[in-house]
């Protein structure tokens, strides 16, 4: 259609379609190098929340435990190391033990008493005869024992009839014999000695296995 004084023209196809080819190579040619500048690490559109390769390496590691294996079925916990292992019970008729060790002596049955029979002269002075008489109050009787008279100064054991003697200084040690070695149960024995002195030679002391004379 045309008007007066004007021509209208419509451009050919093919001249349209390299127009579009030149403006899409002229796009790409500047756009992505642009697009580069603008949106990298200098560029005014980089983005806030853009990952830093390098920043990977910073961010801490959290290491998750494995797991403790449960006990298997029937398994005991042998508890703290050290620990006491719990003691048995003593049995209800069990007794604490003792050592072995000597048995006390039974104490002695035996006793004993000295007389003077045959007299010193007057005041005690002169020589003279002594008797001790041994008794056995237990039921069993008694084997052995040691009678020790203790004299004073000068005075001496001339000798003695059922037991023998041993003298040191003032200390008159006496033994049984064969006669008198086993006093009888609920018995007696008895010995004498006779003693020589110029003053007055009565015992100063008596002792029958380490007890008292009475």
């Amino acid at each position: 259609m045309t008007k007066a004084g004007w021509a209208v023209r419509t451009p050919a196809p093919h001249l349209s379609v390299g127009l579009a080819t030149v403006l899409a190579v002229l796009a790409l040619g500047v756009g992505v190098p642009m697009f580069s500048i603008l949106t990298g690490p200098s560029g005014p559109f980089t983005g806030a929340g853009a990952v830093d390769p390098s920043a990977t390496s910073q961010v801490p590691v959290i290491r998750v435990p494995a797991p403790i294996p449960a006990p298997s079925v029937g398994s005991t916990d042998p508890g703290p190391v050290g620990s006491p292992s719990p003691s048995a019970p003593a049995s209800p008729g069990a007794r604490p033990t003792s050592s072995p060790g000597r048995s006390p002596s039974p104490p002695s049955t035996l006793s004993a008493r000295y007389v003077t029979i045959g007299g010193p002269g007057l005041l005690g002075m002169g020589n003279y005869q002594g008797q001790v008489t041994i008794s056995n109050t237990g039921r069993v009787a008694v084997t052995g024992w040691t009678v020790v008279i203790t004299l004073p100064s000068g005075a001496t054991v001339s000798g003695a009839s059922g037991a023998a003697y041993r003298q040191d200084g003032a200390t008159v040690t006496f033994i049984p014999t064969a006669p008198t070695r086993s006093v009888p149960a609920q018995g007696t024995v008895r010995f004498r000695f006779r003693v020589d002195a110029v003053f007055d030679g009565r015992p100063t002391g008596c002792t029958i296995d380490g007890h008292p004379c009475s």
